[in-house]
């Protein structure tokens, strides 16, 4: 199975960058409003105290955002061994050939494609060869059985970089004739 090592958890590094970016970010929140700036200093941590605040944080959340991944994959494996043992084989090789990155969540993204019809098995879309040569959409993957459903057709017809009428304003207006 292709898959991507995720790093460890490590603590959290406090380095000159992070505290200028906060000192950055700490003034910009005063300067929204001057007036109250003093309120606002004084109810914003100071720099050391941020600092450790992250560093208790930090740990916890790559923790959390491992454990997330990992019951991503758990999950796509399952759901991988729910298919019959003709299809799993293929589909496992279809997600070593894909150029999808090997991510639990693209895996579980195509596995549901699959099964919605969006990615036919036999015929993936980034094997050459076994896409539609015409380079049109697939009308079974489209919406309303017509390639694009129609969105993409300039959002109810009118032009690019116009905007809707507003209320008691001319929906067309003669073009201002240019003056030589």
């Amino acid at each position: 199975m292709r898959f991507r090592r995720w790093p460890r958890v490590s603590a959290y590094e406090d380095t000159p960058r992070k505290r200028a970016a906060l000192a950055r970010a700490q003034q910009t929140q005063r300067d929204k409003f001057p007036l109250l700036a003093p309120l606002i200093a004084e109810r914003q941590p100071s720099a050391d105290a941020e600092m450790a605040r992250r560093a208790a944080w930090w740990p916890e959340v790559q923790q959390r955002d491992r454990d997330r991944r990992a019951r991503d994959w758990r999950r796509a494996r399952a759901r991988l061994a729910g298919y019959g043992d003709n299809l799993r084989p293929l589909l496992i090789q279809l997600w070593r050939d894909s150029p999808y990155p090997a991510d639990p969540v693209y895996l579980l993204d195509m596995l549901h494609s699959i099964d919605t019809g969006r990615i036919d098995p036999e015929r993936p879309p980034w094997i050459p060869g076994h896409s539609d040569s015409s380079g049109k959409l697939d009308p079974a993957a489209a919406p309303e059985g017509e390639a694009g459903g129609g969105l993409c057709d300039g959002f109810g017809g009118r032009e690019r970089g116009s905007r809707p009428a507003r209320h008691g304003e001319p929906t067309w207006q003669p073009p201002i004739p240019r003056s030589s």
